[in-house]
């Protein structure tokens, strides 16, 4: 018998939001590349979600579907309802609202997401990068550069960081 069919069994024999929203985190996690599925995930999320619409993080995990699908304005409202209705958003929202915004061409919008997360979690490289993306986007060079050498400190050879430091550098002449 296949994973995916003794996953149908259990789910359809017993269909809790707790095994739904596991099996969606199995599908969608990159550890586990060989069950990594976005069409399962996002069946599973969906149904953690009918089961129980204030089930934790699962309105989290749909905005970053509709995010990787291009659906950015399904993405922003799932997002904002997950911070909205969870007591206790992860930090990993605002980080997820920093890209969606940035893709939607809302920048300062992004930036203040952005700067959310960056106070749970400030070393992360990637967070303080994108961060400095949509603060070179608002047209704001300085505060990129700022953000940049605060990170390279900890990451000095990073070429994601060292990349952007320069080009905010570039935009400020």
């Amino acid at each position: 018998v296949s994973t995916h069919a003794r996953e149908n069994i259990a789910f359809a024999l017993f269909p809790t939001p707790e095994r739904a929203y596991q099996y969606g985190v199995l599908h969608f996690d990159a550890v586990h590349e060989r069950a990594y599925d976005i069409a399962r995930a996002e069946y599973f999320f969906t149904e953690a979600h009918r089961l129980d619409p204030y089930h934790p993080y699962v309105m989290h995990q749909l905005a970053r579907v509709a995010f990787l699908r291009g659906d950015m304005k399904t993405a922003l409202w799932r997002v904002d309802k997950e911070i909205e209705m969870n007591s206790d958003p992860s930090p990993s929202s605002y980080y997820v609202r920093g890209l969606i915004l940035g893709y939607m061409g809302r920048y300062e919008e992004a930036a203040g997401s952005y700067e959310t997360y960056l106070t749970h979690d400030p070393s992360n490289w990637a967070a303080v990068n994108d961060y400095a993306w949509v603060l070179l986007k608002a047209e704001r060079p300085q505060d990129a550069a700022l953000a940049t050498a605060a990170a390279l400190e900890n990451w000095p050879d990073n070429p994601w960081l060292l990349n952007t430091h320069a080009i905010a550098l570039y935009e400020m002449n």
